[in-house]
């Protein structure tokens, strides 16, 4: 009867709500408010991802994030959709770093920034924001694929060919 229990006295339960992962919210808030603008919508955006943080934890909150930047940036740039995409991913990056080697770490911050470098480069290119969320979800969508196949072979579920 583990479920009654806080969060960090669960066994492999990990608290996401820490001081880390709000130093993220913040930075994300601010991120996503560099990248929609400062006007009244970038303002209401950063609130909302901070709220969204404290209420349902930092993958509520990415997932909240890469909505209303859809939503209030309809034009960004490159330069625009890199920086809240590196604010947002951050917050996914953060409570990993509690339970997770370096390397995994260090692998989804260089997989992260990929993606970044591929959105923002087909947004500049296309000047619109669907080609780049197409671009992103294929590149996604392949190396998951990659990742399948290599764990079919490393778990050796896949029969040699004759």
């Amino acid at each position: 009867m583990t479920a009654n229990l806080p969060p960090t006295e669960r066994p492999g339960e990990v608290e996401t709500r820490t001081r880390a992962t709000g130093v993220a919210a913040l930075l994300a808030a601010g991120a996503l408010v560099a990248g929609i603008g400062t006007d009244s919508a970038g303002l209401a955006a950063g609130a909302l991802v901070a709220g969204a943080w404290a209420l349902a934890g930092p993958v509520y909150a990415f997932a909240f994030g890469q909505i209303l930047f859809a939503a209030f940036a309809p034009d960004p740039t490159g330069l625009e959709l890199a920086v809240a995409q590196v604010g947002l991913f951050g917050f996914l990056a953060v409570p990993a770093n509690r339970w997770a080697p370096l390397r995994t770490v260090g692998a989804f911050v260089v997989a992260s920034a990929g993606l970044v470098g591929v959105g923002a480069g087909v947004r500049d290119v296309t000047g619109e924001l669907w080609p780049a969320a197409l671009a992103v979800g294929a590149a996604v969508a392949l190396v998951a694929y990659g990742l399948h196949r290599y764990e079919l072979v490393v778990l050796d579920l896949v029969e040699a060919d004759a």
